[in-house]
């Protein structure tokens, strides 16, 4: 049975054991958030084209639900296909797509225009969606 004076060592220790993880939790977080952003990539795909192609990969992917597939190895197939067919509309590959969405999507203030661009772009296609339906 432990005495008193062991039970608060004991429970100074567990507390100091916490107090130290949460400072090197602490300071690896702080040294990952500090890290230089990413260079531009050679074949950056210019902003412009990145909201097309950002909008029709949204516009695949709610196609993909909307088809009802139950199956998620199903709506993966579909969905792949249907990328393929954007990037070869938009003449890109997988490596530089994903090259320059990393790098939009480390520069915050960048991914947040792309973003506002791309939810217009999809708005108006609702409302042209709805005008056809009338």
């Amino acid at each position: 049975m432990k005495t008193n004076d062991e039970a608060r060592r004991y429970s100074r220790r567990a507390v100091r054991r916490w107090v130290y993880g949460f400072w090197i939790f602490g300071w690896t977080l702080l040294a990952w958030a500090c890290q230089p952003k990413e260079d531009k990539p050679d074949n950056l795909i210019p902003e412009d084209k990145m909201v097309e192609v950002l909008t029709d990969i949204h516009l695949a992917e709610a196609r993909v639900t909307k088809l009802g597939i139950i199956a998620t190895d199903s709506q993966n197939l579909v969905y792949r296909k249907l990328e393929k067919q954007i990037y070869a509309r938009y003449q890109l590959d997988t490596g530089t797509y994903y090259r320059s969405y990393q790098y939009y999507s480390s520069n915050p203030e960048k991914f947040a225009s792309l973003y506002k661009q791309v939810i217009a772009k999809l708005e108006e296609k609702k409302q042209e969606d709805q005008k056809k339906t009338k």
